[in-house]
Order: C-alpha cells, then structure tokens, then sequence
C-alpha cells in the first residue's frame, strides 16, 4: 500500500501567486511573520528575469547586509534551477553572470552607487568614502566640540548660554540635543543666528513693581498675619523686593531671579480676616507671578532660539564639509542621493537612472524611513517634482515591489516612521496600477503558539489611523505536523501569582526582580530535561515530523531592555548554565567589561583615587577589602606613582600598584588596544576566568570589546581618555542598537539577546523576560512636525512653544510601538514559547509585563517556581593552594608554548615583506633585524621562512625621462600621502587622454589635503608621458590590481600592482610608479624585491610569464624608467 501526502492549500495562495504572476502591476506586500516573505521575493525576482529584465535593472533593498546577502545567494539558487525554455535558460546564465554586480544591498549601499555614479551633480569628489559607525561616532564628537567653542567663544552666544544655566540647563542636557539634531541634519531649519539682545523693556518691569506696590497696600486690610492668603502674598513681595538687584547683575542672575517667582498659594485665605475685596488681592499677585513668568519665557525663549541657530549652523556647515570633502556618513548618502532626483535640475540624473532600474523591490518596508521612501517612489516615477509634493508622484505598473509586516515596525528612534508605511498601503489600494497581497501562513511556529498570539495581540494592537496597522491573524502552516504531548507546553507564562500577592503584600522591585530570574532559569534547567522532567521537544517545520530534545544553543532568552541583565546572569550562573549575551550594547555592561573600564580609568586619571580604589577591589587586580584596609592604616597612598610605606613593599596591593605604574609608562606610546592587551595577559584575566562556569563568554566579551578597541585606534589613533569617552557611550541603554554580536558554535549554550537583536531571526525555544521593568520614554527632547518644524525641550519648563503638543503625540507612538515590539519577541518561537508576566504592580499599565497581563489567554499554563541556587553546578573540589610564583611559573611556560606555535602570521604585505629584506641584510648598530613577516627573530627560530625572491641585481636599462616641472615652481612634494595621491590620480585617469589627469588633479589633491596640484600633476605627467605607461595604454591593461597568494606556510601573501599590461606576444609587464625624491641604494633594493614578489604572484595566478619589472620615479629630481629583467621559476 502506498501512502500519497497531500498537499493542503495555503490559505494566502492568491496573493502568493499573484507576487510571482503579476509582473506588470505593483505589488505591496504585508508579510506576516514567518511567512516566507523573502522566498516569495526571490520568485518575483526570477519570474522578471525570465520575462527578459535584466538582474542588474532590478534594484533589491534590505534592511541590513547580512540579509543582502542572503538574498543574493538564494536568487542565485533559485536561477540554477533547470528550465525547458531556451531562452529563459539563456536569461538565467546572463543573470548568474550579473549577479554580483546587481544592485541588490542595503538602501546605503544603493545610494552610495548612485553618488559614485554622479559624482559632479552630487557635488562631491570623485572617490567618495563611507564612515563606519566607530568613524561617525568621533565625528560628532569634533562636532560637539565646535559647537561648544562656537557657544562660549562669542560673547552674546555665552550670554545666552548664562540665560539657559540659569534655567537648570547641563550641558549633558544641550549635548543630547546636538546628537539627534546631528542625525537628523537634513530637518534643520535654516537659522539665520541674529544677535541676542537681553533687554527688557522699563515698562515691563514698571508695571510690575507698581503691581507690586498696590498689593502691598491691599494686605494692610487682612487682620491676620496667619491667613494663607497673606502669606503666600508675603513670599511674592519677598520676592519682588530682590528685582532691583538681579536687574543690575548678570543675565543669569536676573533668569535665575524670575524662575523663583512664586506660582502658588494666591487662591487660599478667609474670606472673613479681608477687610477689601479678597478676589482683586488673589487676582492681582496671579497676575504679578504670571507676568514674571512670561518675561522669564521671553527671554528664555530668545536664548534658546539663538542656542538652537548657532548649533544648526555648525551642524550643516559640517555636513557640507563632508560631502566638499567626500568622506560621508550613512544619512548623508540618503540625502545626497535624494537631492539628486529632485527637481528640474537634475531631470537628466533622474531620467537616467528612471531607464536604467525597470522594478525597486524593497524589504522590511514597515522600517523605512520617510527620505528612504521618497528615494524609491522618485526613482521609480517618470514625472519630476520639487522637495514638496513626490508623495503624489505618478507610478507606472510594476515599478515598486514592497515588503514589509507593520505589526513590526520597531525602529522609530532610528526614524522608521509606520505613518509612511500605512500610506503607501493606503495609496497602493487606491491605486489601479497596483495590487495589495497579505501573506498570512507562517511556516515558523508550531500552531499553539500562533493560537496564543492571535489571541492576544488581537486584544492589545488595535487599529488606529496613522499610528497602529489592523491586526491580521497569523495561520499555521497546514502541512506541519503537530507536537507531541507530555515534551513542554508549547505555550506557558510564569510570574502569573506574583510573590507576596497572597498576603495582600506588595513586592519591592529588586525582588520581583530577582525572583523573575530565578523562576527563568528553574524554566531553562526544565527544558533541558534537568528538573526530573522529560526534555522538552523541538519539531523544525513542515519537511521534518521527527522531534529531538531541546538543546542550551536552541534556547533564547529576550529582553526588550537590559535592565535586567546583571541579575539574570546571577541566576544562570548559580544554576549552571552556560549562556552568552549576543547584543554588543548587553557586552559594554557585563560586570568584567566593566571592570576593564575600571582599570583603564585607573590608568588614565592618577588623580582620580575613587576609580582606583575600585579598580583594586576589582576581580582583575585583585585586592582585598582587609588588604586595602592595612595599607591604607599603614600610611599608603591611593595614588600609583607614590612609593610603598616601608613594610608594605612586598604585599598584594604594593605590587598591583607597581605593576600600575608600569603601565602607565607605557600610555603616551602603546595603543588603547595593547594596553588592553597587556592588562589581560599581566593580570591573568582568561586564565582565571576559567574558574567560572561562563568562562567562555567572558573571553568571547572581552575579545569583543578588543576588537572594537583595535578598529577605532585605527580610525581614531586617540588616547586612552578619549577611548573611554567613546566607550561610556557604548553603555548608554539609548545607545544605538548594533548588530548582534557573531556567535561561537563550538561550545553549546543558552543565548541572551535584546528583541530588536532578535528581530528576522528565530529560535526552538523562546522566554520572554524583563517585561516587568517601565519601558523608557524613549527620544523626546527634539522632536519634528509633519511639516518639518523642529521643537526642542533641554528640560522641564526649557522648550520650544510647540514641543508640548508633540511630546504627547510621540508618547502614543512609542506605546503602540512597545506593543509591537512583544509581537515581534513572541512570534520568534518555532516550538516554545514562555511569556514572563513578573510586574511590580498588577494595576499599572506602563510595563510590558501590564499590558500581557491585561491579555492574559485563560489557560495557559503556568510552570511552577521553584529556587535553583546551586541546582546545576558541578561539585568542585578545593585544589591545594600553591604559591603565586608556581602558578606563574606554570603560566609562564604554558603560554610561550602557545606563542611559539602562532607565531607566523596569517597574512602578510608584499610591501613591508619586501623592505624587511634588505633591513635585514643592511644590520648593522642601530638596525632592527625582525623577520620579513613581522615576527622577532631569534637564535633559536625555527619558524620556516617563506623562500626569499631573486636578486635582481642591476636594471637593464634606465632611461632618462623630460621633466615638465617649471624650475620655479619650487613645489616638490613626496611622502606617503603624496604617492597615494599620485597612484590614485593615475589609477583615475584615462590613459589614452593626457587633458584627464589636468581634470581630475584639484579633485584628487583636494581629497588628500596637498596644498596645490603643480607638484601631483609634474610627477603625473612624467609617469603618463613614459615609455611603459604609453605601451600599456595600446594594449590590454589594468590599474591598481589586487592580487593574493598562499606562500608554503599558509600565510597569505597580499599587494596592489600599480600598473600591469599584456604585451602583443601574451607577456606581461609589471609597472610601479615611485615618487621618492632620491633613489638610495637600499630602497632600490627593497623595490626590485617588491617587483619581484608581484612577478612571482601574477604567475602563479595567471600561468603567464612576466617578462620585464619596471619602475617609474615620477619626481622631477629623478625623472627616469628602470627596467628590470625577469626570470621566471
């Protein structure tokens, strides 16, 4: 008998078919979670390029490269697949060969394509660069500094300023600000910064003081002195009586001096102790306090108008300077490359690329912001149109693809707006050249699980226009088969009964807090089969019936916030469980990357004995609170440059003290990341995390944070002080969220991660904890109006007149965003799903945790709570304790072993190979004699060398080139900058046209700040008039060519050929430009080695013979081509 599956329809087929089918309409896409939205993507890709568009007219935006290119693979896969059409055959291998160079990438990347392609409209330099996060990071911070010098180095700025102080304002408060208007530069009004005038006009103040007199007069009828009226009365004209003063004082002083007017205590008093009319006494000191309160507003008011101008202004000008300069951040290539499709000006740019790309598919359109979406529907329409009006913009069928589930728009501090999504769904459906399909199947999660969160999301997500999408229920795949019972439930929550709720009792934070924890790790050990309980079970979607145990790498443990973090990680460790934390803002908070941070503010402020007195009671140095006691009883100095008290030299404290100093030495020369370095192989930190059962994640952490450390050194070449500065940002839990951190797969363990982390990924098993903690109130103090009007708030009663209004609108976005976020956290379970509902308080309605509890699901099963202390830690048995200098020793020896074997590097570059050998043969006193590869040479080096490249010896020929420098000039240039500028300038130019290298020159020289372009265009034009560079010009050629081989030790050999052209014959000739002013016999040497090395290299790739090396010296000192001939091995 033969069982046949049956293949169940989906209940969203229509719209799946018509995404794949319905090339010539416009289709908008909400993609449920889990419902295969990227698959579907893939087919409406392949479909277009059967039909005959081709891959490279198809421009696919993601939301992160990762997914870029994940979706790039699979459309490669999906155009393998056979086909019994010829010419959809030949179509697909044209596809495949185009693939790479599609424009399939994030919007970043796809507008930085179209600045590079329009380079003279954007107004920007040839060869543009992309700042990284670290790179944009310190930016601001050069940025916040002008705007700092820009506010006090004027004289009426710094009276402003003196206005705002007075106010309460910190610069903390005003630097918060700059950051978010810096983000959003593109919305900043054009402030024209007018002189601040701080005057008051006398009439203001005469009406004052004589409303001030009349009160007086006005008590003289209240019989009692203890009547509330005559009080509160009282305290006005107290404060009325100081006016005079803070009139003649500073700005500052007479802010300062209105903010405390009195606002209380006038609408109280008997009516029986007045002998006058008590309504005209409370009606008169109301007007009084209000009148003092609008000439402080007013002033206020003004300051901060100026404050805001001068900040605008720095903030634009930089952004101009960025893209004079070409060196741009992520935003501004969003907006460089909008303003290149708008208006008439740029009808041909717009024209252009409107033929060139045929369809715009973007993905997780529900996180996109406005400019991202004004990008797309200008590229994608034939009309033109100013900045306002591109919303109305005509859109012919089957130009926009857009993907997105509005349920998780969870990016509005990043400016995803839902209000643009829920448009453009709403003009899609109002269009005829358009169609909308709902994608409802989601093959991710068991049906229980989709059960339980329709039910309660379509409580708590409500339909609201313009701030929160209908809810559309999820369906389960009908071709998955279900779980077995008495494996876990597949829905549960815990927390339900909140402790001490029995009693009547209401629980302190901390130990809801803590008990939160402890009941998610009795939860874990549960899964794992730990508890005396079967494991729970695990089925992966619709091709596998079968179930397996769940395993700790199958368990994720979300957290909308980290604020619950620390306490988490207790609970885990003292149940055993081995787990990492995935989302690098949770690494800059682990207690030992605090630690470090401790240490290294030690190291940068000697003064500072608060942070080295911590630094000492730190797990890294070690020090005891009985330690710290005696030496500081015994007369010793928190300060590590002072010497030991005499009896003290040989305790703990005095060594990590003298190690300290040590270090300290070596600040002004060691990078941030060597210190690092030093610090964990001095002090043992690896080693002796091995001593905790998550040992593993604290190396993975502490690689990390080196790691970061090392990149921005390399873009910052800062001191340590400003590392730290840079680092105390990374802490900030309104930090921007980074992607999270790359797993280790080697070792089996429970993963920690905060939702937006999560997000497009998917997990076994998922417990949803610290739901119980008041989400934070998110960005507030800059906030802009639909028409674009920014208002700013520094603090409470320091705003703008419109911020008020909205604040409160922004609040109701952000609480319907928190909605969506748990949507998102709980539609990443595959299998298991449990949902913490641990609050302080049942009653409010500001945590996560309330509003789950408001849609509790009748039911659903509750796990007990039972305390796990020590529930699964290994017994341990206490080693016999060994002196300090054996367990050093034995570090000591197992340590130079570990060097000895990884000393050759993995990589290493032609260049400095080449340089190291002639140094090496030169010795002599005063010559450093390293490897060629980097690593010190010593007597007993056994490290197999890389076979060193043939001696050259003399050129063949050297033939005298014509100098066009004018003797007068005087300007001869040389040094690393200056030669990139010349390679760069002859890789740009086009060597069949001697006027491009005239063009390109100011640009190139510009980008790499020479102060003029006759020195880069003399050696320019001697590289470009020589022999060799003419002859490759007639033939087949490439300019800066990367090449990469594998020497015999499995290091990587790596450089870039200057110049390589094919002779007529199929020889190759290697070219390498030179702007050395003079030609020493040692650097000939190491060029000739250089030549050799690439010769080498090229063979070996190509299986071609390079038959000559020559080297062009460009400056007009030594105008001259040396050939070299060469032998092939």
């Amino acid at each position: 008998m033969t069982t046949q599956t049956v293949q169940l329809p989906l209940v969203d087929e229509p719209a799946r078919e018509t995404i794949r089918h319905d090339l010539d309409r416009s289709v908008f896409v909400e993609a449920g979670a889990g419902s295969g939205k990227t698959r579907e993507m893939v087919q409406r890709v392949v479909a277009l390029v059967d039909r005959g568009t081709p891959i490279t007219a198809l421009v696919a935006i993601t939301f992160t490269e990762k997914a870029a290119g994940e979706l790039r693979e699979r459309v490669r896969t999906a155009l393998g697949a056979a086909s019994d059409d010829d010419a959809v055959r030949s179509r697909r291998a044209r596809a495949l060969h185009d693939l790479d160079i599609a424009p399939i990438g994030t919007i970043h990347s796809f507008a930085a394509r179209i600045i590079r392609e329009n380079p003279l409209e954007a107004r920007v330099p040839p060869g543009i660069e992309t700042l990284d996060e670290i790179e944009s990071s310190l930016a601001f911070e050069d940025r916040w500094q002008q705007i700092v010098s820009a506010l006090f180095g004027n004289p009426e700025h710094s009276a402003a300023m003196e206005v705002l102080f007075a106010c309460d304002m910190t610069m903390a408060n005003l630097r918060d600000t700059a950051r978010v208007m810096d983000e959003n530069w593109d919305r900043l009004p054009q402030h024209t910064v007018e002189a601040f005038e701080f005057s008051v006009p006398d009439t203001e103040w005469s009406t004052i003081i004589r409303s001030c007199d009349e009160l007086r007069s006005m008590r003289e009828g209240c019989e009692s002195v203890d009547d509330r009226l005559y009080v509160g009365t009282g305290r006005l004209l107290s404060w009325a009586d100081g006016i005079e003063a803070a009139r003649r004082g500073a700005p500052r002083a007479l802010v300062a001096h209105l903010a405390k007017v009195p606002t209380t205590g006038f609408s109280q008093g008997s009516k029986a102790k007045w002998t006058g009319n008590i309504a005209d006494v409370r009606t008169l000191a109301k007007e009084i306090s209000a009148r003092a309160v609008t000439l402080k507003d007013s002033l206020t008011g003004r300051a901060l108008d100026l404050v805001l101008g001068v900040m605008a202004s720095v903030l634009c000008e930089a952004a101009e300077e960025r893209r004079r300069q070409g060196r741009l951040e992520f935003h501004d290539l969003l907006v460089l490359a909008r303003d290149l499709l708008v208006g008439e000006e740029h009808a041909e740019v717009r024209s252009r690329l409107y033929d060139r790309y045929a369809c715009l598919m973007i993905d997780e359109f529900q996180d996109t912001d406005p400019i991202q979406a004004e990008i797309a529907l200008r590229l994608a329409s034939s009309a033109a149109c100013g900045p306002e009006g591109w919303r109305e913009l005509p859109v012919e069928g089957g130009r926009l693809f857009m993907v997105g589930d509005p349920k998780q728009s969870i990016y509005r501090f990043r400016r995803a707006d839902i209000e643009t999504y829920l448009g453009f769904q709403e003009r899609a459906a109002a269009e005829a050249s358009s169609s909308i399909a709902t994608l409802q199947t989601n093959f991710r999660s068991v049906a229980p699980v989709l059960e339980w969160v329709n039910q309660v999301f379509g409580t708590l997500i409500e339909e609201e226009h313009g701030r929160q999408p209908a809810y559309v229920p999820l369906v389960p795949d009908p071709a998955r088969p279900p779980l077995p019972e008495g494996f876990g439930h597949p829905v549960s929550v815990i927390g339900l009964t909140l402790p001490g709720a029995e009693d009547g009792g209401k629980p302190k934070a901390a130990e809801v807090h803590e008990r939160e924890a402890r009941h998610v790790a009795h939860t874990v050990l549960t899964a794992l089969g730990r508890t005396g309980e079967p494991a729970w079970r695990h089925q992966d979607g619709r091709d596998d019936a079968e179930t397996r145990p769940v395993t700790e790498e199958d368990i994720a443990i979300l957290l909308p916030t980290r604020t619950s973090l620390e306490v988490l990680e207790k609970a885990l460790d003292e149940a055993g469980i081995v787990y990492r934390a995935e989302a690098s803002s949770m690494v800059y908070g682990a207690a030992e990357v605090q630690e470090l941070m401790l240490v290294l503010q030690a190291l940068a402020n000697p003064a500072d004995s608060g942070r080295l007195v911590l630094a000492l009671r730190s797990s890294i140095l070690g020090c005891g609170d009985d330690e710290l006691a005696a030496w500081r009883l015994g007369g010793g100095s928190w300060n590590y440059r002072a010497d030991a008290p005499e009896g003290l030299e040989d305790t703990r404290v005095a060594r990590t003290l003298l190690a300290l100093r040590a270090l300290s030495r070596e600040l002004s020369r060691t990078g941030v990341c060597d210190l690092m370095e030093r610090i964990l192989e001095q002090f043992l930190v690896l080693e002796a995390a091995t001593d905790s059962p998550r040992h593993r994640e604290t190396w993975r952490r502490l690689r990390f944070v080196v790691d970061q450390a090392r990149a921005w050194g390399t873009a910052t070449h800062g001191s340590l002080r400003d590392y730290l500065r840079w680092a105390g940002t990374q802490m900030e839990e309104g930090a921007r969220v980074k992607e999270a951190v790359v797993p280790e797969t080697d070792a089996k363990a429970v993963r920690i991660t905060t939702v937006h982390a999560a997000k497009g990924l998917e997990y076994p098993v998922v417990i949803l904890a610290g739901t119980g903690s008041t989400p934070r109130s998110g960005t507030q103090h800059v906030l802009f109006a639909a028409d674009g009007t920014m208002e700013v708030s520094l603090k409470k009663g320091l705003a703008t007149a419109g911020h008020e209004e909205l604040k409160e609108r922004e609040k109701d976005m952000l609480a319907a965003e928190r909605l969506r976020l748990l949507y998102v956290a709980c539609t990443r379970a595959q299998s298991h799903l449990v949902v913490s509902l641990y609050t302080v308080s049942e009653k409010g309605e500001s945590s996560h945790a309330a509003q789950l509890r408001k849609a509790h699901v009748a039911g659903t099963p509750e796990l007990p709570f039972e305390d796990v202390e020590s529930g699964g830690r290994r017994a341990e048995t206490v080693a016999e304790e060994r002196s300090w200098d054996e367990v050093l020793a034995e570090w000591t020896a197992v340590s130079s072993r570990w060097a000895e074997a990884s000393r050759v590097e993995g990589s290493r570059s032609v260049t400095r190979t080449a340089h190291a050998a002639p140094a090496i043969a030169a010795g002599g006193d005063g010559v450093p004699a390293p490897s060629a590869y980097g690593v010190t040479a010593t007597p007993d080096d056994d490290v197999p060398a890389a076979p060193a490249p043939p001696t050259l010896g003399e050129p063949e020929r050297v033939v005298p080139l014509e100098s066009t420098a004018p003797e007068e000039s005087g300007e001869l240039l040389h040094g690393p900058e200056f030669g990139t500028a010349l390679h760069r300038l002859m890789e740009l130019c086009d060597l069949t046209d001697r006027e491009s290298i005239d063009r390109l020159a100011p640009a190139v020289a510009e980008l790499h700040g020479l102060p003029g372009t006759e020195a880069l265009l003399a050696c320019a034009r001697i590289a470009w008039d020589s022999e060799p560079v003419r002859a490759a010009a007639a033939g087949e050629h490439w300019k800066e060519l990367p090449v990469a081989t594998v020497d015999e030790d499995g290091a990587v050999l790596e450089g870039v050929v200057d110049l390589l052209y094919r002779e007529p014959g199929g020889d190759y000739v290697v070219v390498d430009y030179k702007t050395d002013m003079a030609l020493s016999e040692l650097s000939q040497e190491a060029y000739r080695q250089q030549l050799s090395l690439y010769a080498g290299q090229l063979e070996r790739i190509t299986g071609g013979r390079v038959r000559e090396l020559v080297l062009v010296c460009c400056q007009p000192t030594v105008p001259q081509v040396m050939v070299y001939e060469h032998a092939t091995r």
